[in-house]
């Protein structure tokens, strides 16, 4: 099994960057056939502080050379050697982590406190990861996981849903593409997403094949006499089918070449990305890109090819300017209108998601983001002198602690019971200081704020928000303060505050119940609230006040302002929308260029009459 880290600092011969980390043991090498390169052995994972680096991270490191023996330190977490790289070349798989520890280190982690332990918490399922190889088929396996599930949830003391301990299989070709469970472990494309390009992608090649179908029919009026000809001298109607089958085959064969050379050069939004990643161009793919290509030729060019080949070769010849191959018009103008309309729906749906996304980037969350610099620090390194350091920087104005910043998912969730009622509320849980509600700006409705004396005293209090009082069953803020409640049916503290609803998440999510509690050594991330006007000479203070400190400085300083507009604008998705409106109002047009190329053959003897007649140009634009 594994157990992830996500991205961790990675720091040798001072050169520092951050990858993707798992805890993994020798085990989980013995399902997957992943080698070692040089040779080594995966059971190096069964001693403490030792890891396998990927060849990928190997070369941002250390660059082209041997990096076995090789310490490195790993924030927080210590020192770490390198007992092989990985070799990923030519394997596709969504285990494609940077670094893997040895699971071996964790005991030794968890009794330091530099991680927090898992065992017998059965709430946290999205950390950790089992693999199993069954032999006698899922359906057995299942009835045994099943009765294993009985017997954890008997020997739980708790309520409701923690009792209710499930464990469920799920197979490797279910990862990837997944079905955007919390439990799919890979960064790769869901279901849900492929969809949705699957349609973009019928419509298109639909409205694309349509077009071709119209331009080659307008076109082919020029080339009658030469079907004519061709019949006269023998051609059978299967070979004018054929010719122009393969005409529009080769067309589509040489666009596809031309498209596989511009896609590099197209920005593509995260789902798109997700879908491209470790993809590699071999045999298989090009197969299925030549059968798409043969296809959506064979498509393109079956209605000329049929309209075509059943000319008569006497009526070719004899009354070319007559002749009337398509005579569909009304087919022709639905076609060409529901084209606009599709257009039209696309373009509505990007102005809405771009209106959305500003809405998302400008709207009023209910804390104040504006000049706050979120910088982590490590839970065993105290954080007291390091803000007293920072808050010496000019410019910073204050300086507050907090478990996970805002605008993103809390750190914990809880069970909060109200005193003498049956009702569980699941409520998303801070660890804060002093000086958060203030530096933030939320507005306390009744009660009082955590107080920088006395800390120990705080430790039985709690704030909530609006929404928490409401669904606790309190008629107003100012009844809830005072009153008692249980905290994962255990832990009994008191409401001393209420704060004004705010959105501590993102706009994807409603309000929902909301506790902060006190815990200074719970804290992740000091904000330093700052003037927004220096904010380059501030980040470059703080970068030179860690230097001082002898503490490894931040990967990027960033304000938390800037980043959640960043986040929140989807920028990525806006401009794939884009590209599709543009490309489908580009078809559009060929529909309607199309349609007048066609018109404009077959009414030659029309124009030369109203010529003669004394129209000109501008009557013919008219």
């Amino acid at each position: 099994g594994i157990r992830r880290m996500d991205f961790v600092r990675t720091t040798c011969n001072g050169k520092s960057l951050d990858f993707n980390a798992v805890f993994a043991g020798s085990d989980l090498f013995r399902i997957f056939s992943f080698s070692l390169s040089p040779a080594g052995s995966f059971t190096s994972l069964d001693e403490p502080n030792k890891l396998i680096m990927s060849g990928e991270a190997a070369d941002k490191l250390f660059g082209k050379k041997n990096v076995v023996g090789q310490v490195v330190k790993i924030d927080n977490l210590g020192s770490f050697a390198i007992a092989g790289i990985i070799d990923m070349r030519g394997i596709k798989s969504h285990l494609n982590y940077d670094l893997y520890l040895s699971a071996s280190s964790l005991p030794a982690l968890e009794a330091s406190h530099k991680i927090d332990p898992l065992s017998g918490n059965w709430k946290n399922y999205q950390s950790d990861y089992t693999y199993i190889k069954v032999r006698t088929g899922k359906s057995s396996a299942q009835k045994s996981l099943d009765r294993l599930s009985a017997e954890v949830s008997a020997r739980l003391d708790s309520r409701d849903d923690e009792k209710n301990i499930r464990f469920s299989l799920q197979s490797l070709s279910g990862i990837t593409p997944s079905h955007g469970y919390y439990l799919d472990n890979s960064s790769g494309i869901t279901y849900k997403t492929i969809y949705i390009i699957a349609i973009i992608v019928f419509v298109l090649l639909c409205l694309t094949c349509f077009n071709y179908s119209n331009i080659t029919v307008a076109r082919a009026l020029t080339r009658t006499r030469e079907i004519g000809v061709r019949k006269v001298m023998g051609a059978s109607r299967k070979q004018i089918f054929a010719q122009f089958l393969i005409e529009s085959v080769i067309i589509t064969l040489i666009s596809t070449v031309f498209a596989g050379i511009i896609i590099p050069f197209i920005p593509l939004n995260d789902s798109l990305a997700n879908l491209f990643y470790g993809t590699r161009l071999d045999a298989g793919i090009m197969l299925i890109f030549f059968c798409f290509a043969v296809f959506a030729g064979i498509l393109a060019g079956l209605i000329p090819a049929v309209l075509l080949s059943r000319l008569r070769a006497i009526q070719v010849l004899k009354n070319l300017s007559g002749l009337k191959i398509f005579n569909v018009a009304l087919l022709n103008r639905v076609l060409t209108i529901t084209q606009f309309a599709v257009s039209g729906i696309v373009m509505i749906v990007l102005f809405t998601m771009f209106r959305q996304s500003r809405y998302m980037e400008n709207g009023n969350y209910g804390f104040d983001p504006r000049g706050i610099i979120n910088i982590p620090v490590a839970q065993s390194l105290p954080y007291e002198g390091l803000a007293s350091e920072l808050s010496s920087i000019p410019g910073v104005q204050r300086i507050s602690a907090i478990s996970s910043n805002f605008g993103y998912h809390p750190a914990d969730y809880c069970k909060v019971t109200r005193e003498g009622e049956p009702l569980q509320l699941e409520t998303a849980c801070y660890f804060i200081d002093e000086n958060v509600i203030a530096n933030f700006n939320l507005h306390l409705l009744a009660g009082e704020d955590f107080w920088k004396d006395a800390p120990a005293s705080q430790q039985n209090r709690i704030i909530i928000n609006e929404e928490s009082a409401r669904m606790l069953g309190f008629k107003d803020p100012g009844t809830a303060v005072g009153n008692t409640v249980r905290v994962d049916d255990s832990l009994k503290l008191i409401i001393t505050g209420v704060v004004r609803d705010f959105h501590f998440e993102n706009f994807k999510h409603l309000i929902t119940p909301l506790m902060f509690r006190y815990d200074r050594s719970s804290v992740r991330y000091l904000n330093l609230k700052t003037d927004p006007l220096k904010f380059a000479a501030i980040a470059t203070a703080i970068k030179d006040k860690f230097i001082q400190l002898n503490l490894e400085a931040p990967a990027e300083i960033e304000s938390m302002d800037s980043r959640r507009r960043g986040e929140q604008a989807h920028t990525s998705d806006v401009m794939f929308v884009l590209y599709v409106s543009v490309m489908l109002l580009a078809t559009s047009c060929l529909g309607i260029l199309g349609m007048s190329a066609y018109l404009a053959e077959t009414r030659t003897k029309e124009i030369s009459i109203r010529k003669l007649l004394g129209a000109d140009l501008k009557n013919g634009l008219l």
